[in-house]
């Protein structure tokens, strides 16, 4: 492993441990360790991504109805201060089945003007389908209609609703939470304190991270609640990320 991933490597196992709390403080089920931490090829980034290929069991009443997988690819944050999130994503599966139900992705940079956070809905709605070829002649659109001419129909799947931004995004809390109240998949008695305290690490993060991009924000409000905030010598408080 190289310096710069070693250095980042204790922070990427605090960031697992503490998802790997929140997986096994919710799903029964789960044998071993949920997720494991390992150093791509080239070495710039380190992966978080649960151990077993077919992902973790999501049960109903004892039987496993589905399949979760995780994963994140991590890195520095510009600052090379902080852990970033460069990619992450989670995947819902029919049990057996290879198509995900719904699919939640992350990607920092993104590319075609594509939102950074984003959902993904596999399934089939003829309405949404004709909206997707009926609009103003695009690009997209003329994509769409000259695979219809090779016989490839365009899926709703390849939507792409943006979901927070990179720092309001939802957390795998967010995603088990839905499971258990809209799924009703099996959890584990405490999972309600295992999901508060998840969200609070991860929101806590985010707010820091959110901060860093806006600091004026920040200190404006601050001030407002009372706060005495000045800026550190030789720097000048700006808008360090327009996109946050």
């Amino acid at each position: 492993m190289s310096h710069e991933a070693k250095d980042l490597a204790p922070q990427v196992r605090t960031f697992a441990t503490n998802l790997s709390a929140v997986l096994t403080g919710v799903l029964p089920g789960i044998e071993g360790p949920p997720l494991q931490v390992l150093a791509d090829r080239q070495e710039r980034h380190i992966s978080v991504r649960q151990g077993l290929g077919v992902g973790l069991p999501l049960k109903i009443d004892g039987q496993t109805m589905m399949r979760l997988k995780v994963s994140y690819r991590c890195t520095w944050n510009t600052e090379r201060e902080f852990l970033s999130v460069d990619e992450c994503q989670y995947q819902v599966l029919p049990e057996s089945l290879t198509e995900p139900l719904l699919r939640y992705h992350y990607r920092r940079k993104p590319s075609g003007g594509l939102p950074s956070a984003h959902l993904h809905v596999h399934g089939h709605r003829d309405e949404v389908l004709a909206l997707m070829v009926g609009g103003k002649e695009d690009r997209r659109v003329k994509r769409r209609l000259q695979e219809i001419r090779h016989g490839r129909f365009p899926r709703l799947s390849s939507l792409h609703f943006p979901l927070g931004g990179p720092r309001f995004r939802p957390g795998i809390e967010d995603v088990l939470d839905m499971l258990r109240v809209e799924i009703e998949i099996d959890v584990l008695p405490g999972a309600n304190e295992a999901l508060r305290r998840g969200r609070t690490v991860y929101r806590q993060m985010q707010l820091a991270a959110a901060i860093g991009d806006d600091p004026l924000t920040a200190a404006a409000e601050l001030a407002r609640l009372g706060y005495s905030v000045s800026p550190a010598p030789g720097d000048e408080p700006r808008l360090r990320n327009p996109e946050f």
